[in-house]
């Protein structure tokens, strides 16, 4: 779901309704009067993740002017729409909320995930967690990049010693 707008307005409406929720975000530094201060600020702010039916969020979204459309697999009012599966997107989030100083998010169309290697990461914080193995330019070691297919990925760096090469 894209929006424009008070963060907090949305994140306040989202939980007074029950829906679990997930914002990507990363700490900035922001002036805040004359000072300036490290505030957690959205890491790709168009987007928040929501688990819910396509009715209860539409029913949520109509009146608020803030939410301009949500993304499902089939278009429905114009609406393009993506699913994104439970253990897609429990892996997404494991990795996003690491060590933010090593955690790099990037756009949909940033990464060449065919070049990578298909791996299950064994032990550790992201135990169990499945991605692609890449080298990035500019980053010394390989990173696991875990995806949300068309809106975007996450990177960070693993322990080799944790890395299962996944079939096909």
């Amino acid at each position: 779901m894209r929006w424009y707008g008070g963060l907090t307005e949305i994140e306040e409406r989202l939980s007074q309704r029950g829906f679990l929720y997930f914002i990507p975000k990363k700490t900035a530094l922001r002036r805040v009067g004359h000072s300036e201060r490290l505030t957690l600020v959205p890491a790709v702010p168009p987007y928040v993740f929501i688990r819910a039916a396509y009715d209860e969020l539409d029913a949520f979204q109509k009146p608020l002017r803030l939410l301009l459309y949500s993304k499902t697999l089939h278009p429905v009012d114009g609406h393009t729409t993506i699913t994104v599966g439970e253990r897609e997107m429990d892996d997404f989030i494991r990795v996003a909320t690491q060590n933010e100083q090593r955690v790099r998010i990037h756009q949909a169309d940033e990464l060449d995930l065919r070049q990578g290697a298909r791996v299950r990461i064994c032990g550790g914080v992201l135990n169990g967690v499945e991605g692609v193995m890449l080298r990035l330019q500019g980053v010394r070691d390989r990173r696991l990049v875990v995806s949300v297919p068309g809106i975007m990925s996450v990177s960070t760096p693993v322990d080799r010693t944790y890395v299962q090469l996944l079939e096909g």
